[in-house]
């Protein structure tokens, strides 16, 4: 049988699908119903053929005949896999599983109905099996009867395996992929062949040959068919696979094809070459004929053979050909059609056959696969297939050439040829084509081999139609009509233009419908059909141009929504739908177009919002969207992702929302339009970093918030609006005014508009640059550029109401679309009155159109001007009226726009670094009032023009450095016009210049100003004498320094009533003299110990001589008198306030320690702005006065002799820092009564002194509100009650004294004043009121978040002591006598945090136990300050650090616990010097995660696991094992020798025995240690490696009893809880429980099996003692070391690890085997070299008996030594392989054997390799289907 590759039968579900189709049988011709059954497993597809609706006999024998087929292929595949080991039951875990899927299976054959595929009792067997589950108990019956008589030929038999091939059937699956019916058939005939040929069954095989008319059955012996049908999508052909009688197979078909070709082609004419074989035999062997392996013709080849004739129509039934070659030879005719049907042909060469004629058939349009059609040298006419790759054909073809020519004549002439412009646009045309080679006409292109490959006409006035010809252009590329007037509808026939890469037909009247056949265009890749008037029909055939990379169809197309058409397209670059009217939303699967580079959806009709898909289009570079009225949504924030993006537009729309600020991230953007939508929220900030955006339209939005000052960062901005339908829209929600940057920027659409660029803020602006405004002392808010200037600091607005402009102001205005006021004129004339009647009424004034349309838009003019209010023809608004910058530090000269501020009032800029002159533009200020430009660096003549301001009243220019004479005479010139200014200077203050002049012709000057008051010409250089004013409106006149004055001026010009004039070098009669005239004469100014300049004769200067006296910076008024200390005595002037005017600006008056008496004025309201009254140190008496000034802030008035209350008034001084009452310690002379609540209003108060007084009663709590308090002095006093709580929580407390009160006894002070420290309070260190300890326990309170205890009850009560009986703190014990904390337990109590030092200043604490907390951190230094700590049990808590090395100062410790923390290996665990024993538990166990602590004084060491142990300690320096074992081993050798010695030095003296016992005995007859008792050198290595070997291994299980070693097995048996508590008896738990018995029984056992060896060792060294033997003593030495060594290392071993008394027993035997190898190492060498033991044993013995003297007797050797021996020389006589031969061939038997199982595992290997490369195939497969 052939053979079938079925892989393991698996239990896979089995389908069905039935297929019909019509054909012709052949023979009789009849036309029949072909029905194809195909069966799916998963892995193939099985397909029968049936031929319905037949009812006649032969049918229903075919299809009995097909199914015992089918089942007998399956049957004999599923029997073969048996055999192998390889079938469906080896894949299931168990016999019930493969039932039931053997069930599962069955059943789904019979629900698909297989009617047409088995036989009717086939289906009533599998009907039958599907009854019960017995019938499966019958089948297993059945199978094992068949099984148990192979021969059984009986029917029963037969039956049997037709039901197993039914049920294998199922669950045998196909290879993978598809299986084609013909190599299923014909397995299924072949396997049914040789299994009846196996059965002894030679009956013949049923045939339905299709051929015969009569469709009857034949009987052949020799031939055996199948009816099949081919693929599902392959042609309907009935073929036959025939068995020859030689056994051989073809298809009738394949060889009937080529019988056809052969008589078609005058075959016996080929050459010979050719003709080989043809018509005989196997057609696979015949001349140029390739056949697969199931007989298939895959290829055809017979060039240059002489064929003659035509190719016959047959040779389309060589279904499976891929390659036909036929070119040199002498074919005629046409191409048969039916090679069209050859679905797999890939190459068909026919040049050079120059009679074949005709075209390529049509149906070669269905060949995919087709790579090479050649058809030069021939006579076919390509039309149809010239643009396709695949064809060669001859350059120059004169049929394409003349189709060529034709269609662009006919192109010509439609179009109307004869109007065509653009100079010889038409060049060549017009000849019609008889003169001229087409491919030299203007706008036609050719290849190089001839043919047109491109037609640009474009804007050459072409009209008409497109011509249908254009489709005879088979090779051309491109297509260019655009700009012309071609109508008419795009003709189908370009859709055959396979080659066209571009076609251009924008800007023409075309119509109707993209054709569909457009979508054959795969190589198009620009289309443009752009602004057509929307009169294109989209076709939905556009998703097949897969080349396209461009597309514009704007103002084209009839939109209805975007179609998916454009899914496909992903090789699109630029995208261009503006104009189309396309509704709907814009598909997510937009993003497919991964290469879009261009999208433009503008105008459009579009809805929803803008898919984040397109963040995806990764290579994006322009999105327009704007026009699309109902797109709304907001901007998906994956837009970010553009990085490329250079052009968004999203104008006009309704999209929402704030903008992303993540927009930022498009930094190659340059054009961003979103003007028109409904935006909200603020602005992004962001924008401004796009350095590239050259384009930025945000207006007709509702954005709202400042504008953001990197806007003005843009430095590539040159369009930015934001307001453009200001005047249309209304007011916008934006806040003005637009960020300065911008308003200095002209691509601002806002510049000009007054509202959002203020003018004014303009000017400051500039003020701001020109004075180098970043080195101001104060610019807040300045060049800010979200604030409104009125903000800025130094800048006060008001509210002034103007009328607007004139009309002409706004002339020339444009709203955002270009439409000025003629515009809205035209829309008023037409019925809708845009302006109104004020348009009307402004008309009839003689307005212009334009300016009375202008002057109606006014209506929007709050929103231009900024106004606050309007009424239509005046504006309230906001302007500057005061600039205030002095002492700021501005530098730099003074800009010319200060002129705009047109309502400045008050400009100051005094006491900065001005330079250069003043501005002339300052005229333009009409508003100005004030001027100050005192204390300035400014230059030139006197700045006369600035006197021509009309409200100028007050000047200020002093300090500067102006030259030059003083004239006032051109004011009336600096108008501009005829009218006369009239100067309101009121105030001219020059001084401290370079002016220079007669003073009296200055003044006479000045004089003619009519409304001057004060004149300072001081520190000038004016000359000459004081005129004479009797009578002017001068009040003051200062002139001092002066110093060319000739003449002085009386001092009777003091008394002026007048006027008053400042010299101040004679006796003025001012205030400020009188006053201190008068206080020189009360308090004894001739005894003051200074009296510098203090002289009542008028000749020294008051301000610059007088001791103790500080004026104001221009010298008029008095600011400090400090007169401290200087002996003034008396009494103060009777009434301070008499002298107002004098103390007016009065802000210190220091008058302490002098002897000033009497009472204090009780009003002292007149110091109105005085901060500082220092009055103390004197003798003042009586009371207090109520009454101060309200800006007092230090009032010092103790150590006086006061008596009286204190005033509530001093409550209402809310400046005061400084109260400062103390007694002087006189008796009456003190304070009584109570502190005012009152005072709890002193809010700035920092310091409070009333020490030393009788003040009474409680203190106010409303002094613990005062958070600015730094100090409060009440000790000294009779306050009584009890001490608020609030003083201790004052955050600022620096000195709090109360000592020598009354305050109330029995009572502690509150918690929060005793947790001040010593320098803060003088009560901290007073235990009557501040217990120690509770301070300290706050401490810790607070540091171990003692807010989170379980249990923290009465902690923190602030009047409670820790140690009060009824309301003792929780876990805290005191003694009893003396209330000190002695003990703290909160074990297991939520601790978190540290462990603060204060706590070990507990003097009298003795325990403390804070274990299982959370506790962490270092342990503090200090801990060694608790010296009477007896219990310290910190374990269970996350201590870090090293141990401190004070913890060795507590002497008296008795419980130390520390495991279970984190603490540093770094250094050991300080040694304790405790006078007790300590209970002393670390981590010094192993493992441990944090490096196990070195701790020599531990009891107990834990390990990371939570196990302890009590040995850890003992193994240190004397007391570790290695010494411990080293002592041991020395003193063992030690003995042994000292008994060998004695035994020798005794042995004649005492008479010891000698002859009793021999060496061999003490050694061991059956042990290695006798060899030791030989010369043999290979002995001696034996018993010395296996005494090293018995050590080695001993040493392993010591060094695994070594605590500390690294390969240690110690157990640690003690659970040492977190929370243990010695106090509680909760102490470590001890998991060992081994006893006194298991000992006795471990050290039983070990004499029992190892008393011998301890005996005979010391035997051995007596024995060597008496006989001097070496031999002796090394024995002895080995035997006892070894010995020894075994019972110490089993002892250890069984302390460190033993938990029971079973393992004690276990680990003892395991040192008992040990010990015994000696004995089974001389048993294996008896074993492998009998011989040579025998030998040595022998000398041995001999060796025994010369020492003792004692003869050797049969019974000194073992028992099998005689027999052995005699074997061994028997053996050795005849020439037998003794046992060392043995031994050398095991090992050569051993080696081979390694070799062998090494090849094995190399062989393994390469089998798993080639397994899983199968899987993976197979995998494949699979995954492929």
């Amino acid at each position: 049988p052939l053979p079938l590759p079925l892989p393991p039968p698996l239990p896979l579900p089995l389908s069905r699908s039935v297929t019909s189709s019509t054909t012709e049988l052949g023979g009789g011709g009849t036309v029949t119903s072909v029905t194809t059954t195909t069966f799916g497993t998963g892995l193939g597809v099985f397909s029968l053929a049936d031929h319905d609706p037949f009812s006649d006999l032969h049918v229903r024998e075919h299809r009995r005949a097909y199914g015992e087929a089918a089942f007998a292929a399956a049957a004999a595949a599923a029997d073969n896999n048996r055999a192998d080991g390889e079938g469906g039951r080896r894949h299931l875990k168990d016999e019930e599983e493969y039932q039931q899927s053997h069930e599962r299976q069955r059943e789904e054959a019979v629900d698909t109905d297989a009617d047409a595929a088995i036989t009717s009792e086939q289906k009533e067997v599998l009907d039958e099996n599907n009854t019960d589950s017995a019938d499966n108990e019958d089948y297993e019956e059945a199978k094992e009867a068949k099984e148990g008589s192979a021969n059984d030929t009986s029917e029963e038999s037969k039956d049997l395996e037709q039901d197993e091939a039914s049920r294998e059937v199922a669950t045998v699956p196909l290879p993978s992929g598809k299986v084609s019916a013909q190599s299923t058939a014909a397995a299924s005939v072949a396997i049914l062949s040789g299994a009846r040929r196996e059965k002894g069954d030679n009956s013949a095989g049923e045939t339905f040959n299709p051929n015969n008319a009569n469709n009857s059955i034949s009987s052949s012996a020799t031939t055996t068919t199948a009816l099949l049908t081919g693929e599902k999508d392959g042609p309907s052909l009935t073929r036959m696979l025939t068995v020859d009688d030689d056994g051989g197979e073809y298809w009738r078909a394949e060889r009937r094809a080529l019988e056809a070709f052969y008589n078609a082609t005058n075959g016996d004419n080929w050459n010979s070459r050719c003709r080989k074989g043809w018509l005989d035999g196997d057609y696979c062997s015949w001349g140029g004929i390739t056949c697969s392996e199931d007989k298939y013709v895959l290829g055809f080849g017979l060039p240059a053979c002489g064929l003659q004739g035509t190719m016959p129509p047959e040779l389309g039934e060589l279904v499976n050909l891929k390659d036909l070659q036929l070119y040199y030879n002498e074919l005629t005719g046409t191409i048969p059609a039916e090679l069209g049907e050859l679905k797999t042909l890939e190459g068909l060469l026919l040049n050079s056959n120059v009679n074949l004629t005709g075209t390529i058939p049509s149906s070669f349009g269905n060949l995919t696969e087709l790579r090479l059609l050649s058809v030069h040298d021939t006579n076919i006419d390509p039309i149809g297939y010239a643009g396709r790759d695949y064809i060669l054909f001859d350059n120059h073809h004169p049929h394409v050439r003349e189709r060529e020519r034709n269609a662009l004549m006919t192109l010509y002439h439609k179009t109307n040829g004869a109007q065509w412009w653009h100079e010889s646009r038409n060049y060549g045309w017009e000849v019609n084509g008889t003169e001229t080679d087409h491919c030299q006409w203007d706008g036609v292109g050719c290849s190089y081999d001839g043919y047109v490959d491109s037609i640009d006409l474009e804007g050459s006035n072409l009209t008409g139609n497109i011509p249908t010809d254009l489709g005879s252009l088979e090779l051309l590329e491109i297509f260019i009509v655009s700009n012309n007037g071609i109508e008419g509808s795009i003709p189908t026939e370009i859709g055959g233009l396979i080659n066209l890469k571009k076609l251009d037909l924008s800007r023409t009247t075309i119509y109707s419908k993209i054709p569909s056949q457009m979508g054959g265009l795969a190589r198009l890749e620009v289309l443009n059909i752009s602004n057509t008037n929307r009169c294109v029909l989209l076709s939905t055939h556009f998703g097949s141009l897969s080349s396209l990379r461009q597309l514009d169809l704007s103002n084209s197309v009839y939109g209805f929504t975007i179609p998916s058409i454009f899914d496909n397209l992903s090789k699109l670059e630029d995208l261009r739908l503006s104009g189309d009217w396309f509704s709907g939303e814009i598909p997510p699967e937009i993003q497919k177009m991964e290469q879009l580079e261009r999208l433009d959806l503008d105008d459009n009709m579009l809805i929803g919002g803008i898919p984040v898909e397109m963040g995806f289009l990764k290579y994006l570079r322009e999105l327009r969207l704007s026009e699309n009225e109902d797109l709304g949504g907001t901007i998906p924030v994956k837009l970010r992702d553009l990085q490329y993006l250079e052009v968004l537009e999203l104008s006009n729309t309704q999209l929402t929302g704030t903008l992303p600020p993540e927009l930022r991230d498009l930094q190659y953007l340059e054009v961003l339009e979103l003007s028109n939508n409904q935006f909200n929220g603020m602005l992004p900030p962001e924008l401004g970093d796009l350095s590239r955006m050259r384009r930025l339209l945000l207006d007709g939005n509702d954005f709202q918030g400042s504008i953001p000052s990197e806007y003005g960062q843009l430095s590539s901005i040159q369009n930015l609006t934001l307001g453009a339908t200001l005047f249309v829209s209304g007011p916008t929600r934006l806040l003005k005014p637009a960020p300065l940057p911008l308003c200095f920027n002209d691509a601002f659409d806002l510049q000009l508009v007054p509202s959002w660029c203020p003018p004014e803020r303009n000017a400051l602006y500039r003020l701001f640059l020109a004075t180098n405004g970043v080195g101001w002392s104060n610019k807040s808010n300045w060049a800010n550029h979200h604030n409104d200037h009125c903000s800025w600091h130094g800048v006060n607005c008001t509210e002034v109401t103007e009328m607007v402009p004139p009309c002409y102001d706004v002339d020339g205005w444009e709203d955002s679309y270009g439409r000025n006021c003629d515009y809205y004129e035209w829309a008023k004339r037409g019925g809708y009155d845009l302006c109104g009647l004020v348009a009307a009424k402004l008309s009839n004034q003689g307005h212009t159109a334009n300016s009375a349309c202008c002057i109606c838009q006014r209506k929007m003019m709050e929103e231009y001007y900024g106004c606050s209010s309007w009424n239509e023809t005046h504006c309230t608004r906001k302007v500057v009226a005061a600039l205030h910058l002095n002492a700021n530090g501005l530098s730099g000269s003074l800009p010319a726009e200060l002129g705009l501020l047109s309502s400045l009032e008050h400009l100051r800029l005094d006491e900065n670094a001005l330079v250069g002159s003043l501005p002339t533009n300052l005229t333009f200020l009409s508003n100005l009032r004030v001027l100050n430009l005192t204390s300035n660096s400014l230059v030139g003549s006197f700045p006369s023009h600035i006197l021509a301001c009309p409200s100028l009243t007050e000047l200020y220019l002093t300090n500067n450095e102006f030259s030059g004479s003083l004239s006032v005479n051109e004011v009336g010139a600096r108008n501009g016009n005829d009218t006369e200014i009239v100067s309101r200077l009121e105030h001219f203050h020059v001084a401290n210049n370079r002016l220079v002049g007669e003073i009296s012709k200055t003044l006479d000057e000045l004089l003619s100003l009519p409304f001057l008051r004060i004149v300072d010409l001081s520190y000038n250089s004016f000359r000459g004498s004081m005129p004479s004013f009797s009578v002017h409106s001068i009040t003051k006149l200062f002139v001092r320094g002066n110093e060319r004055l000739t003449v002085p001026i009386p001092s009777t010009l003091c008394h002026n009533m007048r006027i008053n004039i400042d010299l101040r070098d004679s006796p003025l009669h001012c205030p400020m003299y009188t006053f201190l005239r008068q206080l020189h004469n009360a308090t004894s100014g001739t005894k003051w110990r200074n009296k510098w300049k203090w002289d009542t004769s008028g000749i020294a200067n008051i301000c610059d001589s007088w001791f103790g006296i500080k004026c104001n910076w221009d010298k008029t008024s008095l600011v400090n008198i400090t007169l401290k200390a200087n002996g003034l005595q008396g009494k103060l002037p009777p009434s301070l306030c008499d002298h107002k005017a004098a103390l007016s600006t009065l802000r210190v008056l220091d008058l302490r320690q002098n002897e000033l008496s009497g009472p204090l004025p009780p009003d002292l309201t007149c110091l109105l702005v005085a901060e500082d009254v220092l009055l103390s140190s004197n003798k003042f008496e009586g009371n207090l006065p109520s009454r101060m000034g309200d800006r007092i802030k230090m009032l010092d008035m103790g150590k006086n002799c006061l008596s009286g209350t204190l005033p509530v008034e001093f409550g209402r001084l809310r400046s005061l820092r400084a109260l400062t009452l103390p007694s002087n310690g006189t008796v009456g002379c003190q304070l009584k009564g109570s502190i005012p609540y009152e005072w709890g209003g002193l809010v700035s108060i920092e310091n409070i002194d009333l020490s030393g007084n009788a003040i009474t009663g409680s203190i106010p709590v409303e002094l613990g509100r005062l958070d600015k308090l730094l100090q409060l002095r009440l000790h000294e006093n009779n306050i009584t009650g009890v001490i608020p709580f609030e003083l201790g929580l004052l955050p600022q407390l620096t000195n709090l004294t109360l000592r020598e009160n009354k305050l109330a006894k029995n009572t502690l002070a509150p918690l929060s004043v005793c947790a001040l420290s010593d320098n803060v309070t003088d009560l901290a260190n007073d235990t009557r009121f501040c217990p120690r300890d509770r301070n300290i326990l706050k401490t810790f309170y607070h540091a171990t978040n003692g807010g989170s205890w379980a249990n923290n009850l009465h902690w923190l009560d602030e009047y409670n002591h820790p140690c009060k009986i009824e309301k003792t703190w929780s876990g805290i014990i005191c003694s009893d006598g003396t209330n000190r904390v002695e003990q703290i337990d909160l074990i297991g109590n939520g601790l978190f945090g540290t462990l603060p030092s204060e706590l070990f200043q507990l003097k009298d604490l003795t325990k403390l136990k804070v274990g299982d907390n959370r506790l962490f951190g270092t342990l503090s230094a200090n801990i060694g300050d608790a010296t009477r700590l007896k219990m310290l049990l910190l374990a269970g808590n996350d201590f870090s650090g090293k141990v401190p090395g004070s913890i060795a100062n507590l002497t008296h410790l008795t419980h130390l616990h520390l495991h279970d923390n984190k603490f540093s290996a770094e250094e050991d665990v300080p040694q304790l010097y405790s006078v007790r024993d300590v209970d002393m538990i670390t981590d010094c166990g192993e493992p441990y995660f944090y490096g196990n602590l070195t701790c020599p004084q531990c009891t107990t060491c834990c390990n990371s696991e939570g196990r302890c142990t009590e040995e850890f300690a003992k193994s240190e320096g004397a007391h570790s094992l290695l010494w411990q074992t080293c002592i041991f081993m020395v003193c063992l050798i030690v003995f042994y020798l000292l008994f060998g010695g004695t035994a020798y030095l005794l042995r004649k003296t005492i008479h010891l025995p000698t002859q009793r016992h021999r060496p061999v005995d003490y050694c061991g007859k059956g042990s290695v240690y006798m060899l030791f008792l030989t010369k043999s050198y290979r002995s001696w290595v034996l018993a010395m490696g296996t005494v090293a070997l018995q050590f080695f291994i001993m040493i392993s299980f010591l060094q695994a009893s070594e605590i500390k070693s690294d390969r240690s097995d110690w157990e640690y048996f003690l659970r040492c809880p977190s929370g243990n508590d010695p106090d509680n008896q909760v102490h470590c738990e001890n998991e060992q429980s081994v006893d006194d018995l298991g000992w006795l029984s471990f050290s039983l056992l070990l004499l029992a099996h190892l008393g011998r060896d301890i005996i005979c060792g010391p035997m051995l060294f007596y024995t060597a003692g008496l006989r001097k033997s070496a031999r002796c003593l090394f024995s002895g030495i080995a035997i006892g070391a070894v010995t020894g060594f075994a019972f110490w290392a089993s002892v250890q071993y069984n302390v460190a690890i033993a938990k029971t008394n079973t393992e004690l027993i276990i680990n003892a035997v395991i040192m008992i085997f040990v010990n015994d190898l000696d004995e089974k190492i001389f048993e294996l060498t008896h074993w492998a070299f009998p011989v040579w033991l025998e030998r040595v044993t022998a000398s041995a013995y001999e060796f025994s008996k010369n020492i003792t003297g004692n003869e050797l007797s049969k019974d000194d050797f073992p028992s099998d030594f005689e027999d052995q021996s005699i074997n061994a020389t028997e053996r050795a006589s005849k020439g037998a392989p003794t046992h060392d031969d043995l031994a050398v061939q095991i090992m050569n038997l051993i080696e081979a054997q390694s070799r062998i199982e090494k090849n094995i595992s190399q062989i393994n290997r390469q089998l798993a390799k080639q397994e899983n490369a199968r899987d993976r195939a197979s995998n494949l497969l699979e995954t492929s289907t």
